[in-house]
């Protein structure tokens, strides 16, 4: 039986090695060393990672491609319309089809590219798309942001649905989502929104002062006889009143010069303040006189725009109270004052150089003498 048994453990055939000692003996064989197979699995698995990447942003530039595609084709085809108004059936079609993100992105890039009236026919045809109901609905949303961003949206449509939503908006708030609603709303110029805000100056008080500046400004040229008409009267809200009076300012409108200067008197600060700047800008040379008394206003804002004003004006007759002033105790009165007199020529500049020789106020000559550094730099340039 011996012999048998150890024939057995000496086959050669493939299994038939039954002793401890023959995978030792034969090299051919894999080792089953750990490390080799967990460096194989972690080959395997970084080339899987990068091999997703790859794809992933090879799908991601394919789609960008074609929503670049798909955007250029919206604005030619709205655009052609805009045009001529004969493409309306291809143009809501077109916006059935597009998504939310790609039906908005279209019109906000088309907001510079054409005129008024091309964006009412524009607007006509997609006024009863589902994107634009969907906005309309959403400015009932519970969400305040939600209900920005509706106002937001709205406004690029110059129709009668979306304009009716935005005039609720305006009427009901939130204030943030009521001012997005009023500013859509002025740069479509819309009378009645005009009229609603002058009937309601206190409305948007807790906004600052640019912004309510900036809203009737978007309003445009033909607001400013409302406006105007609106400050003879007087308002009740002082800050507002500030808006109206910046707005006329800026928009040159002499006509409103007398009620503006009556405003040098008013018991608030910021209203004389938004005066004596506004009749500067104004250039109307009889109300220097106005201004050389808000020169002595106990407020230094106050009297730092009338010295301002009055270098605007070039109202010579300032010369001597100007130069009096360089010792006032507001830095920013000094310099407005100093300014104002290298802007009135050759007496003005005169002014300066007596203050920057002989004046007892450290103060007033080093600011006399910033200002003729200003005038020279002005000249060589």
């Amino acid at each position: 039986m011996a012999p048998r048994r150890a024939l057995r453990l000496l086959d050669p055939r493939p299994g038939c090695l039954k002793g401890p000692s023959a995978q030792a003996d034969n090299p051919d064989m894999p080792t089953g060393n750990p490390l080799v197979y967990t460096v194989f699995a972690a080959l395997v698995f970084i080339g899987a990672v990068f091999g997703t990447i790859a794809v992933a942003r090879v799908i991601e530039r394919r789609n960008r491609r074609l929503t670049r595609e798909r955007l250029h084709t919206l604005n030619e085809s709205w655009r052609a319309h805009a045009a001529d108004g004969g493409r309306a059936q291809i143009v809501r079609r077109q916006a059935r089809a597009a998504d939310e993100s790609l039906f908005w992105t279209a019109l906000e890039t088309l907001t510079l590219a054409l005129n008024r009236a091309g964006w009412r026919r524009l607007s006509d045809a997609l006024e009863t798309s589902r994107h634009v109901v969907a906005e309309r609905r959403a400015l009932r949303d519970g969400s305040p942001w939600r209900r920005e961003l509706a106002a937001r949206r709205l406004a690029l449509l110059h129709a009668r649905a979306p304009r009716r939503s935005l005039r609720r908006a305006l009427q009901t708030g939130p204030e943030a989502v009521a001012y997005l609603a009023a500013l859509g709303l002025a740069h479509q110029r819309d009378a009645w929104t005009l009229r609603w805000i002058l009937d309601h100056p206190s409305y948007f008080a807790t906004r600052p002062p640019r912004a309510r500046t900036g809203l009737l400004r978007a309003f445009g040229a033909g607001a400013i006889p409302m406006i105007a008409a609106r400050l003879s009267v007087g308002t009740s809200n002082s800050a507002f009143e500030c808006a109206m009076i910046h707005r006329l300012g800026a928009a040159g409108h002499a006509p409103s010069a007398g009620p503006i200067a009556e405003r040098l008197g008013s018991p608030e600060l910021n209203v004389r303040a938004a005066a004596a700047r506004a009749l500067g800008v104004l250039g109307d040379v009889a109300f220097a006189g106005a201004l050389l008394l808000a020169l002595r206003d106990p407020e230094w804002e106050v009297r730092a725009q009338a010295a301002r004003g009055l270098g605007l004006l070039g109202a010579t007759e300032a010369i001597p109270a100007l130069a009096a002033a360089l010792t006032d105790r507001s830095w920013w009165v000094r310099r407005h004052c100093a300014y104002a007199l290298a802007r009135l020529g050759v007496e003005g500049n005169a002014a300066l150089r007596g203050e920057a020789l002989v004046s007892r106020d450290p103060y007033a000559r080093d600011m006399a003498k910033e200002a003729l550094a200003w005038r020279a730099a002005r000249r060589a340039a």
